[in-house]
């Protein structure tokens, strides 16, 4: 095998098992890298099986080895939030959805008709200009007529005071568009406030919901990162997540007192 593919071997393996290793990229331009850390482990395995046959057994251990030490932190960090969610029998469900209309791109009936349809009892909006809030104000008066609207938006640099005071009113919900991963700070900052995130609870696969195919300059480039989030108080077990939207269950031992937020 030719050096240069020799070196680019052991620099995938070196990279890839620094994602098993280390809980956060150490510069944000990596934050792909560890999102798509898991197809990107189990190419490797692929690749390690290559190698292995054409005799370069190094390599091959090297990559196989890097992709067990990520496959096996994701699999420890996803049992370890069904732990956490798999608290006693629930009492209630309550049907979540967080939706980005992506400023004025989305037309507010069309939304509307679709929240009114999805079945989801709270819905989190996210980049609505003042006008079209109002218009989907009126149009879901009916279906959901409990509104909240602050349509200036949330800095990011708020979270974590968003964060303690709807902990300190659990059973809360937080959710929205962080505009980044759960690689990054602005994660870290609600998990440690005490929230559990949905998807790595009952999550399966990927989940990124980042870019949409076709919406940016008409590239057909594929979901890769998820910075859509549904964040709830471990006393709302999660109980399916299909992407955007949640299924939280209301375990028999809350507390009766209530509360809500919304980021994004």
């Amino acid at each position: 095998m030719p050096p240069a593919l020799t070196s680019i071997c052991w620099l995938v393996a070196l990279t890839l098992g620094a994602t098993g290793v280390l809980a956060r990229p150490p510069f944000a331009a990596l934050t792909v890298l560890w999102q798509l850390r898991a197809p990107t482990a189990l190419m490797a395995l692929w690749l390690a099986a290559l190698l292995a046959g054409l005799g370069r057994v190094p390599e091959a251990a090297a990559l196989a080895g890097a992709a067990a030490l990520v496959l096996v932190r994701i699999g420890v960090g996803r049992r370890r939030a069904r732990v956490r969610n798999g608290a006693a029998g629930p009492s209630a469900s309550l049907h979540v959805l967080t939706h980005n209309c992506g400023l004025s791109r989305s037309d507010p009936r069309r939304v509307a008709e679709f929240i009114a349809d999805c079945g989801a009892d709270l819905v989190g909006l996210q980049e609505i200009r003042r006008e079209n809030a109002l218009a989907l104000a009126e149009h879901l008066r009916r279906t959901h007529p409990f509104q909240v609207l602050h349509a200036t938006g949330v800095d990011v640099r708020d979270l974590a005071r968003l964060a303690e005071r709807a902990r300190e009113r659990a059973p809360a919900i937080m959710l929205g568009d962080l505009n980044s991963t759960d690689a990054t700070a602005a994660w870290d900052v609600v998990a440690r406030a005490g929230f559990v995130d949905t998807f790595r609870a009952v999550g399966s696969g990927g989940g990124a919901t980042f870019p949409v195919p076709f919406k940016y300059l008409g590239l057909p480039v594929p979901p890769l990162v998820r910075i859509d989030f549904i964040f709830a108080t471990p006393d709302l077990g999660a109980g399916a997540w299909p992407l955007r939207r949640a299924t939280l269950r209301r375990l028999a031992e809350a507390s009766p007192s209530s509360g809500a937020a919304r980021a994004g």
